[in-house]
């Protein structure tokens, strides 16, 4: 161990390894220069077929700048593989089109040969392989359909342009090469993570000095003799790594995976590309390696690609029906679940498994609830998850806690009424700023990686088995070669766990076998300790959705009374579209508040259909129902709720009689409002639909509304008068007084107002900062030191504005609003 420090062979073999890497394309010829055109949206098709004229597009030279900051774009060349390339050996496109800064940096496309969509390039698939009938010296086209990334990154400060284009080609790929490289970057870096003083560091170090002494660097390195070393030099370190291997009774299953947010920092539409170029991926690769397994949730982006490439639709359940793409999810988005509803968390359920069911048959989905990403999870998850067949429960966030962290990773979750399903949280870490506990579901099976989920484990002692998800997601386009090979590598990897190809199915099931009655029972709510913003961000969105909510049940409620009493019809595909768009919306970074501008403009337009589609099924519902009833009936009362009570009801218009229930004859205290007429309607019946007439009588009957009055001055000031209560509302909406006639006392200390707004500072520390400073005192624009400000709403309990920051280089847009708060004595 000594020499090998002495020797500085970790540092030798990574220049030899950086030296060698550009060597594995044995032949490269370059293609003709793009043909760019900027497309206005994800949504516009695409001109990738052979007929298109694209001699008027822009040309991207080799070597230059292109693109725009969030750019949907069309691009299209010509290749043909020339003569010269051995057509026995591998033949790939190399499409680098340009990286930038981080993991959303950079243009991702999905690629069409001779019009036809094949597979997608990105940040971590440059490579596209030709099938053996596209080497046989004919022409083809190609055309990329795609968006550039985000950023508003250039080197130079100067240019406009973001992405740097180098040159584009047909490569000959040498195969030993390749696999030597491969090999040679997974033992160095298991080397370099085993401590100084473990048996297989030295092992792996001394094969890897064996195998490159057999290997020809010299210069130059690119004639051929290299080459003709490399098979020998592969031998030689195949041979030292499987000396030095020993069972470690450890064991990681490799789920491939690619967590897709529907919308974060970019909109739905844009998703919808980027599962395509993720799933013709994966696809593509499963036809290179037969060990190779995926999973993937969220019936949603199915459903999209089902529309948009049904080719691809189809492939997919054929891999499905093979057992080697795992369908997961148990809902039909990765939602948030501390602000959804109850109802519409079953409905999150009763989509997806539906559409699963129906798309792929009943048994092919894993029953695992699989919400890596979610920012807490309600008690009464297990219940709804037995009750609907789901045994199984994944989730990684809990681990980004900022004081707490899970005693255990693996365990039964109690819910309130006592049900238990099996739970586990993933240990594969992955550095985050400030946090102590991180981990990842977008694993690369680095050293650090696959050794740190086994040292993560806090239940060594019941359970020897551990999975990994790895894949790059959000349009990284899920597991690459490179990974896949990776695993490959590890199941005999020295002084690491054995690593076999996977599924999330697979672990569960080996858990129940080994441990299951043994393990410890968390009951109780699972809680996010650093995503709390989200319970208040974005309230417009919050608002819709649980108007949503409530008048999707009020629909469903009449329209199923309405089909029981009369000729009405259930509009069932209606009230499903509708609840399909709602539990779109509450996917993790939309309803939590957690996405750009543009993501809550398009949810407010979801929502908007939500309730004009609504309003027309409640309208015919109604109408249906009054066809049956009395004749003498002038209005209709419904109370759509579980609870039987007193409620008050409002009737728009100035001329609204008195009315009287036709059930009992009892007439009903009336109150005129604002634009319309309060009635009070005594012991409404659950689910119940009341008939109501005009009453004989003139006489307001005596009721709890009787001495009410509202009157306003002329500044504005309103006062409200009642047997119980004087109240004062200023101008802006603050209360200056509450007096408590029984009381006899103010609620508010005179000489005070309530309803003041409070603004607290918030500088992130993860994110970029920006300010906020608000001054409520007679304007609203008094909002000042940002970039730009523009109000967008404007009440007496809050206002609304749109503001303008820097991420990174770039500019998003997010609405902020302020809420009026209010002080007691």
């Amino acid at each position: 161990m000594a020499t090998h420090s002495l020797t500085w062979t970790v540092q030798k073999i990574s220049k030899r390894l950086q030296l060698i890497e550009p060597l594995q394309y044995r032949k490269r010829h370059a293609i003709a220069p793009f043909r760019y055109l900027p497309l206005a949206d994800a949504k516009v098709a695409a001109p990738v077929g052979l007929a298109v004229d694209d001699q008027s597009w822009a040309q991207i030279e080799p070597d230059s700048y292109w693109g725009d900051w969030a750019q949907n774009f069309c691009m299209r060349t010509w290749f043909e593989v020339p003569d010269g390339f051995d057509r026995n050996k591998p033949i790939a496109l190399h499409l680098p089109l340009g990286v930038a800064g981080d993991i959303f940096c950079h243009p991702e496309a999905l690629a069409y040969v001779d019009g036809q969509a094949y597979v997608s390039t990105d940040r971590y698939h440059h490579e596209i392989m030709l099938t053996p009938d596209m080497a046989g010296g004919q022409t083809h086209l190609l055309a990329l359909h795609g968006w550039t990334g985000l950023s508003g990154w250039p080197p130079d400060p100067n240019a406009k342009t973001k992405l740097f284009m180098r040159e584009c080609a047909v490569v000959e790929i040498d195969e030993p090469t390749r696999a030597f490289v491969m090999l040679t970057r997974v033992a160095l870096d298991f080397a370099k993570r085993l401590d100084q003083n473990h048996a297989s560091r030295n092992h792996l170090l001394s094969a890897l000095d064996a195998a490159y002494k057999v290997l020809d660097t010299r210069d130059p390195v690119d004639d051929g003799r290299l080459y003709e070393t490399v098979p020998a030099a592969l031998e030689t370190l195949q041979a030292g790594i499987d000396e030095a291997k020993h069972s470690h009774h450890l064991d990681i299953i490799a789920v491939g995976h690619a967590h897709i947010d529907i919308a974060y920092l970019w909109q739905v539409e844009q998703a919808r590309q980027k599962s395509a170029r993720t799933f013709s991926n994966v696809l593509h690769l499963m036809e290179r390696y037969p060990d190779y397994h995926f999973s993937q949730s969220q019936p949603q982006l199915y459903q999209y690609l089902e529309s948009d490439y049904p080719d691809i639709f189809d492939r997919i359940k054929d891999k499905v029906a093979e057992g080697r793409w795992e369908l997961l999810g148990g809902m039909w988005v990765e939602p948030d679940c501390s602000l959804t509803g109850p109802e519409s968390l079953v409905r999150q359920i009763l989509l997806g498994r539906r559409y699963f069911s129906d798309k792929f048959g009943e048994e092919a989905e894993t029953p695992c609830l699989w919400l890596p990403d979610t920012f807490g999870f309600a008690w009464s998850l297990p219940q709804l998850m037995k009750q609907a067949g789901l045994k199984w429960f994944v989730t990684n966030k809990l681990n980004w806690n900022q004081y707490n962290h899970m005693p255990f990773q693996i365990f039964q979750w109690q819910g309130i009424d006592g049900t238990k399903v099996l739970a586990h949280l993933l240990t594969t870490p992955r550095p985050v700023q400030y946090l102590p506990f991180a981990t990842t579901y977008k694993a690369e099976l680095t050293a650090d990686e696959v050794i740190g989920t086994w040292e993560n484990f806090k239940q060594k002692g019941d359970h020897h088995e551990l999975i990994v998800a790895y894949g790059y997601g959000d349009g990284g386009g899920g597991p690459t070669r490179e990974l896949i090979e990776t695993a490959g590598i590890l199941k005999d990897m020295p002084g690491a766990p054995t690593v076999r190809p996977g599924t999330v199915k697979e672990f569960f099931e080996g858990i129940e076998t080994s441990c299951a009655a043994d393990l410890p029972v968390w009951n109780g709510e699972l809680y996010l300790e650093l995503h709390r913003g989200t319970l208040t961000s974005e309230s417009r969105t919050k608002r819709n959705n649980r108007k949503s909510e409530f008048v999707l049940h009020d629909t469903e409620f009449l329209s199923a009374f309405a089909a029981m009493i009369s000729g009405f019809t259930y509009p069932h595909d209606d009230l499903t579209e509708c609840w399909e768009r709602v539990c779109l919306n509450q996917f993790h970074d939309i309803l939590p508040g957690t996405a750009i501008e543009e993501v809550f403009q398009d949810a407010e337009r979801d929502y908007l259909f939500v309730r004009e589609t609504l309003e027309k099924i409640r309208e015919n519902a109604i109408g249906h129902l009054a066809l049956h009833l009395p004749e003498q009936t002038a209005a209709i009362a419904i109370n759509p709720s579980p609870f039987s009570a007193d409620r008050v009801g409002y009737l728009p218009g100035a001329n609204v009689p008195q009315l009287k229930s036709l059930v009992s004859g009892q007439t009903l205290p009336m109150q005129k409002v604002y634009g319309g007429t309060l009635i009070n309607l005594p012991a409404s019946p659950s689910y119940g639909v009341q008939a109501l007439g005009v009453s004989d009588s003139d006489t307001l009957p005596p009721g709890e509304f009787e001495g009410v009055t509202v009157t306003q001055s002329e500044d504005g000031t309103i006062e409200i008068n009642s047997p119980l209560l004087e109240v004062s509302i200023g101008t802006h909406g603050e209360l200056t007084r509450v007096y408590d006639k029984q009381a006899a006392r103010d609620a508010i200390k005179p000489g005070e107002t309530a309803n003041q707004l409070l603004v607290f500072e918030d500088r992130p520390m993860t994110w970029d900062a920006w300010d906020i400073d608000v001054f409520y005192e007679d304007r609203a624009e008094r909002i000042t030191d940002l970039q730009k400000i523009e109000i967008i709403e404007e009440g007496p309990l809050r206002v609304s504005v749109l503001i303008e920051r820097k991420y990174r280089s770039s500019t998003i847009r997010h609405r902020v609003c302020v809420y009026a708060h209010t002080k007691r004595i």
